[in-house]
């Protein structure tokens, strides 16, 4: 998306919450983009071993949003391993928190994502126009080809594979050909030459989303990762902010 030739940059993986080194908040954040050009993020809670739930961390998410509606945008964290539980509080992240997607971690929370524990989230998930995005390269329980699976059999929403499948990469793209709904997401993504543009060449420019998986990493050098592919300048504004916002509009 463009504003008086201007490109509109949306992180579409940050993480807010308590990691191992530290709490991060929302400020944090801010500060970040507001330096390095980021226009608006998509926020989910970081991994918390204390809370398996994710149902505080999941109100933390949209007090930020409330507190930074134009610059963040909330995913609720699930955990299937929950059953009916996941699937309600799915249910009171998008009807009672407001937020519009689901971050699920296979690895985190070990199961294989192709597990028939995911298709209960897969499906009110689908019910509630919610994408989902998945952790993937952590084998073996987040596999690009098992992400694809899944896509395969809840068509009817976008399926973010995050980090692009890391050192799988090759695997995340054929992957991804398999399944229309795949949408390939940049963090840690290798930066080797020409493998993104093997991606826009194999899928099309609007399969592909930039994200930075902030503050595991720094969103300035995967942004320049962006930014300096041999790709049209349409093509980098749909995977900097175009093409995720398009699905975000498709939420409500």
């Amino acid at each position: 998306m463009t504003s008086a030739g201007k490109t509109i940059v949306v992180d579409a993986h940050c993480h807010l919450g308590r990691t191992a080194r530290r709490e991060w908040k929302a400020e944090h954040l801010i500060r970040i983009m507001d330096t390095y050009g980021i226009d608006h993020a998509i926020i989910f809670p970081s991994s918390n071993f204390d809370e398996n739930d994710f149902s505080k961390s999941n109100d933390l998410i949209a007090e930020a949003v409330k507190e930074h509606p134009d610059k963040l945008t909330g995913f609720a964290r699930i955990n299937p391993h929950k059953g009916e539980r996941a699937v309600q509080e799915l249910i009171r992240s998008k009807e009672k928190l407001g937020l519009k997607g689901v971050k699920l971690h296979p690895t985190m929370e070990v199961y294989p994502a192709n597990s028939r524990i995911v298709h209960p989230i897969m499906k009110t998930a689908t019910q509630l126009r919610m994408p989902v995005i998945f952790h993937s390269g952590t084998p073996p329980y987040a596999l690009p080809s098992q992400i694809a699976d899944v896509a395969i059999r809840f068509p009817r929403i976008p399926v973010v594979m995050a980090h692009m499948g890391k050192s799988l990469e090759t695997e995340a793209i054929a992957s991804a050909k398999r399944a229309s709904n795949v949408i390939l997401e940049t963090s840690g993504a290798s930066s080797r030459i020409g493998l993104i543009e093997s991606a826009v060449k194999t899928l099309g420019a609007e399969r592909l989303i930039f994200g930075s998986d902030w503050p595991c990493c720094h969103p300035a050098p995967e942004k320049l990762k962006i930014e300096v592919l041999e790709l049209s300048r349409d093509e980098k504004a749909a995977i900097l902010g175009k093409n995720i916002m398009r699905i975000l509009s498709k939420t409500e």
